[in-house]
């Protein structure tokens, strides 16, 4: 890793674990979730991870998420259902994951779920290997896309269900990241633009 990136790793740790967290702590009603943000290296930039959901699953059809999922009964804790669920997605082993620290706690807005999220960096990984009931395909975008755009991207016309919703999400090449997605994305975002190298 350059020491460029480095010291963005360094930074992240330091900050996300520094800060005052907003949780959700009246948890009646909802279920929970984790995610992991995933952060990976590609030929001295970084790329965060995607996954585009197949149309099997019983929530978010065919939706771009992140890796994650819902927290089991023999999880010990968020952090292992994370590393639990992306390796039941992309195949990435837990020992190669770095968590880096947590984001505010997040809802959806329909299937009433409360999402714990992490920031991760994967190491030494170089391919993945989806779950093909799970995960469509993987989406890797430059964090630089996300660093231009900043933390208040346009507003789309989305397809959902048997509607169409008008919301604020982020397009890459001809896919929309919106939703729950979204706005962790746009909170990340918000984190990563105190970095003084990006300003």
């Amino acid at each position: 890793m350059s020491l460029k990136n480095e010291a963005l790793i360094n930074w992240l740790r330091v900050r996300l674990n520094s800060r005052r967290m907003n949780f959700i702590e009246n948890t009646q009603g909802y279920k929970e979730s984790a995610v992991l943000i995933p952060l990976v290296e590609r030929c001295d930039e970084f790329y965060i991870i995607f996954t585009q959901r197949t149309n099997d699953l019983p929530h978010h059809k065919g939706q771009i998420s992140f890796p994650g999922g819902k927290v089991e009964s023999r999880d010990k804790d968020f952090i292992d259902t994370v590393l639990r669920e992306t390796e039941e997605e992309i195949g990435v082993k837990r020992n190669f994951i770095d968590i880096l620290g947590r984001l505010d706690d997040e809802l959806t807005l329909v299937s009433n779920f409360i999402i714990h999220p992490f920031v991760g960096f994967l190491n030494n990984i170089s391919c993945f290997e989806i779950n093909q009931r799970e995960v469509q395909s993987i989406i890797e975008v430059p964090l630089k896309f996300f660093l231009e755009i900043g933390a208040e991207p346009e507003n789309y016309d989305v397809p959902y269900e048997n509607s169409i919703i008008n919301t604020k999400a982020y397009k890459y090449a001809d896919k929309l990241i919106w939703g729950a997605t979204c706005r962790i994305m746009m909170k990340f975002v918000r984190i990563l633009k105190e970095y003084t190298q990006f300003t």
